[in-house]
């Protein structure tokens, strides 16, 4: 497979990253747990496709087809769109948004389909519609490590606000932070030491749990998928 990505970041807190990807020849990667929510924007074959997805918790084989690109807008940890009701109905799932004439259909309204060049500007007028929201326990955990509130709280508020608890949050980061060292041909010894797995066994079974390859594959690129948000 021939896979082109491109990402940049912006000032806003309510956004993570805006990206862009291209293939020129189809092929299989390995989508990984991720904990963060995005609209996608897809198009193949001429036709154009908005999905609205949520956290994933296990990594998913899944087909690129040739001649296809995608851009995203991926949301920080805590923030969420208030027009899905129920954040764990999105927890590995997508919602599908109808097209429209001219684009798509969101929240009662015809939105203009974005390319990657104005992008943020779409989604600075999401956040002007009051279609991303950020919620400040969450955030205030994610960034301290604690909030004012009972732990029974704040894992009922991360749940209600990410469709996660803390728990399954801090076990993807984790995953991801150890995946991106042992592609970068990091020792799998000493990404068990800096990052706290008790051996290389629990570094084995977390990271082929949630990556959905083993560290031994990951440091090999003959052996590798391509990963996505890698």
């Amino acid at each position: 497979m021939v896979f082109e990505s491109s990402s940049r970041s912006t000032k806003s807190p309510y956004i993570s990253q805006l990206w862009h990807s291209r293939s020129s020849a189809g092929g299989a990667f390995m989508s990984v747990a991720q904990g963060q929510w995005e609209f996608v924007f897809s198009v193949h074959e001429g036709q154009r496709y908005v999905t609205l997805r949520g956290p994933e918790t296990k990594p998913t084989l899944a087909d690129c087809p040739p001649e296809g690109e995608w851009i995203g807008v991926r949301l920080p940890v805590g923030a969420y769109c208030p027009v899905v009701k129920q954040a764990t109905t999105l927890v590995d799932s997508q919602i599908v948004l109808p097209n429209a004439t001219n684009g798509f259909w969101l929240h009662g309204s015809v939105w203009e389909f974005p390319n990657f060049d104005n992008l943020d500007v779409f989604a600075d007028r999401l956040i002007r519609a009051d279609l991303i929201r950020l919620d400040p326990i969450v955030r205030e955990v994610v960034a301290q490590g604690d909030a004012p509130l009972t732990l029974r709280s704040v894992q009922r508020r991360f749940v209600n606000i990410t469709g996660l608890s803390p728990t399954a949050l801090r076990q993807i980061e984790r995953a991801q932070a150890a995946a991106q060292r042992l592609i970068l041909g990091h020792a799998i010894a000493d990404v068990t030491f800096d990052l706290g797995f008790y051996d290389q066994a629990h570094l084995t079974r977390l990271v082929s749990r949630l990556i959905g390859q083993t560290p031994a594959q990951l440091q090999l690129p003959a052996r590798r998928l391509p990963l996505s948000i890698m």
